[in-house]
């Protein structure tokens, strides 16, 4: 496999050798490998995650000569608040291993599940196969991201253990904790556990913590103002419609939006760019995903899709014709986003939402005799490129989707997509 990436690069965050914005996709590079290649015996790219200028990347790898595989965390770019552990206090331009001191916090056995990253601050699930889930946090506190009840006293250099007590769980009782998913937006956190006591049935919770006073943690503390709490320093229930469970969610900077297991949405927070806009109208949805002032919701109906946009509209993130004078108090109605092509013409892949921009991963549904591999692929994209964030070459926002891979019939076969903070990431084969 080989990783490219594209956009801001302020602090080294796209892992490219420098700290140079990269207008066109260029291969990432990892200590001890060659430029572009990915660590020895790397099976999958599990997730990338990005905060305002560092990344973190998951990796499954085998391990030495075995078939077993683990999991790896490596991660580059501003490491000065301590969001890439303790020991990284500058920046780093290529993907290092993390170092998350196991030992040291007495978490031996234990193995990364899932991550996570807000602006300065960064989350790491680990998993034991005979204990509790663990979430570890480390970074910056701005608004209580940490999770561990403000840093008052504490040293911020430190990686820290997110507790979660009887108050967001239900129970004071010792039970079994497990991290479900995790999702995080640039200053807010959302985490859905199960939670197993001894002879009972396994109890979900979602909780959240870091900023809340647009109601995107839901109606949580009221101040004696009769105001909300501008944020929530510790994990807190965020309540679900009754009768529902939880599918999957996603954040964005002022607002949260969550898929029911009705096939329904649910939306909380701001409203002030339309993010919201009619989020519960809709049905059969299949996934959601948040940029930071825009909800982006795919639904499926036989083998055809739509992906919806609604939000900001001001760098071309609803990737499709707005009205002339678009209604900025109540944001625009949600429209499908326009692609030159029909939907029966590729199968969607995935989307990824990045801080005002979007990916799409497609697949062509009938390709041609003698097509090569890469073409029966297709990254598509619009939305913010200021720093050349879309990999086009350009630094020119883009209103429509356009085709960023394969620039030619020689490039390698796109297999995934991700999306960060001014910045893009396409997963290739080898």
């Amino acid at each position: 496999m080989l990783l490219v990436s594209a956009g801001s690069n302020a602090r080294g965050q796209l892992a490219t050798g420098d700290q140079e914005d990269a207008h066109t996709f260029t291969k990432c590079c990892f200590e001890g490998y060659a430029p572009g290649q990915l660590p020895q015996g790397t099976q999958t790219v599990v997730q990338i995650t990005c905060g305002a200028n560092h990344t973190l990347l998951l990796l499954e790898r085998t391990q030495d000569t075995s078939s077993s595989t683990r999991r790896e965390l490596w991660s580059c770019g501003d490491g000065s608040k301590s969001q890439l552990g303790s020991s990284v206090v500058e920046s780093s331009s290529v993907f290092v291993p993390l170092n998350l001191e196991l030992q040291s916090l007495g978490l031996e056995g234990y193995t990364v599940q899932t991550v996570a990253a807000c602006w300065e601050t960064s989350f790491v699930a680990l998993t034991h196969p005979d204990r509790s889930d663990v979430l570890l946090s480390m970074g910056s506190d701005d608004f209580g991201n940490l999770g561990i009840g403000g840093t008052k006293g504490k040293s911020t250099r430190c990686i820290h253990r997110v507790p979660f007590g009887g108050e967001c769980l239900g129970t004071d009782d010792p039970c079994t904790i497990r991290v479900l998913s995790l999702a995080a937006g640039p200053h807010h956190v959302a985490i859905r556990l199960s939670a197993k006591l001894a002879g009972r049935s396994v109890q979900e919770r979602l909780v959240g913590w870091g900023t809340s006073r647009h109601g995107q943690l839901g109606d949580l503390k009221i101040t004696r103002m009769g105001r909300p709490v501008p944020f929530v320093d510790s994990p807190w229930p965020v309540a679900l419609p009754v009768g529902n469970t939880l599918k999957e969610f996603s954040l964005g900077n002022q607002h949260s939006v969550f898929l029911l297991s009705s096939g329904r949405l649910y939306g909380i927070g701001s409203n002030r760019r339309g993010q919201l806009n009619e989020i519960d109208q809709h049905k059969d949805v299949s996934s959601v995903s948040c940029t930071w002032n825009g909800t982006y919701v795919v639904m499926r109906q036989n083998s055809t899709w739509t992906i919806l946009s609604l939000g900001a509209s001001h760098k071309g993130q609803l990737g499709r014709q707005i009205p002339n004078e678009p209604d900025h108090t109540t944001g625009i109605a949600p429209a499908p986003v326009e692609f030159p092509f029909g939907a029966d013409t590729r199968e969607l892949i995935k989307v990824a939402c990045g801080s005002e921009h979007v990916l799409c991963l497609f697949s062509l549904r009938d390709a041609l005799p003698g097509d090569t591999a890469s073409s029966q692929r297709e990254v598509w994209a619009w939305g913010w490129n200021e720093h050349g964030t879309l990999g086009d070459g350009t630094t020119e926002d883009r209103n429509f989707p356009q085709k960023v891979w394969p620039p030619d019939e020689s490039s390698r076969r796109a297999v995934d997509i991700s999306a960060g903070c001014g910045n893009s990431w396409i997963v290739l084969e080898g």
